[in-house]
């Protein structure tokens, strides 16, 4: 049973807009033309590397594994979705379209290039590179756990 329907529009809708802005990064990345947005930034730098595992290097060569779990995760995520979130707690939905769109997106690379292209270095941190997805699926999780603990407390 859907409780909401414009709640699952709205995940789907992010999801495809994420999965289209990261693709499009990554092309001005891959054409050269990364110093142009990184340039005198000492933070933040992009270096190109190929990620057969998972994050921090977890599951190397793991491929057909990483694809069945990021299905397991998806269908998982998409039937919580439909089964308990109401378009009122805004928080939530944004939290799950992050987690989606993220999840879709480095499932779509791994299927099609047979790795994950990451790209964003914190160059003050020793600290793996990752890229948009991988941000996208940190902070959807961050969000739900912590507006989680939120309507927890003020439930009590």
């Amino acid at each position: 049973m859907i409780k909401d329907k414009k709640a699952l529009v709205f995940i789907l809708i992010f999801s495809v807009f994420l999965i289209l802005f990261e693709s499009s990064v990554r092309k001005i990345i891959s054409l050269n033309q990364a110093h142009l947005l990184m340039s005198g930034n000492p933070i933040l730098k992009f270096q190109i590397v190929s990620n057969y595992g998972a994050a921090w290097g977890i599951f190397q060569n793991s491929k057909i594994f990483l694809i069945g779990f990021a299905i397991l995760i998806l269908i998982l995520s998409l039937f919580y979705v439909l089964r308990n979130l109401c378009f009122d707690n805004k928080i939530e939905i944004l939290s799950f379209a992050l987690f989606i769109g993220g999840t879709l997106g480095n499932l779509i690379e791994r299927l099609s290039l047979g790795h994950v292209v990451d790209y964003i270095k914190i160059v003050s941190l020793n600290f793996p590179i990752f890229n948009i997805f991988d941000t996208c699926i940190v902070c959807g999780i961050l969000l739900f756990i912590i507006n989680s603990l939120i309507s927890k407390r003020n439930a009590e």
